[in-house]
């Protein structure tokens, strides 16, 4: 079934056939799989880390590349709290949409997809009391 709705593909060799998934999806609040997720955004800031290392540490000025990290130090009454916490949930909407878009695309126009680039985005969020983290490390 899930072979014939295209969620599965088949790969027969000499030890038998096996299944591999043609997209897995978990979501921010699904209960199962966070663990393959964390992994797969670790893996992603890895490759990201790797690509720069093999470049000797040095830029890239491929706009397909690289990362950011960005702290914002904010009150319970700065005016941009909202926007600053809901910046994840935010970017989350925005990726979800675009994959789904570029999943749509790739079934409509399989012939589109000859020599294919995995792009690989990553984006985490913490937040975290600062006198509380000097607190704790001093105990």
């Amino acid at each position: 079934m899930l072979v014939a709705k295209n969620k599965l593909r088949t790969i027969a060799d000499e030890t038998g056939v096996r299944y591999a998934a043609t997209e897995c999806v978990i979501g921010a609040n699904d209960p199962f799989g966070w663990e393959a997720a964390m992994f797969d955004h670790y893996q992603a800031m890895v490759q990201a880390l790797c690509a720069r290392l093999a470049r000797g540490g040095n830029p890239t000025n491929e706009p397909r590349e690289g990362g950011s990290t960005y702290t914002y130090v904010i009150s319970e009454e700065h005016p941009m709290r909202g926007e600053v916490l809901g910046f994840l949930s935010g970017v989350r909407r925005q990726a979800e949409e675009l994959r789904k878009r570029v999943v749509a695309y790739n079934r409509d126009h399989p012939e589109a997809i000859e020599t294919p680039l995995r792009v690989t985005t990553y984006v985490g969020q913490s937040s975290s009391m600062p006198s509380l983290e000097r607190e704790t490390s001093l105990s």
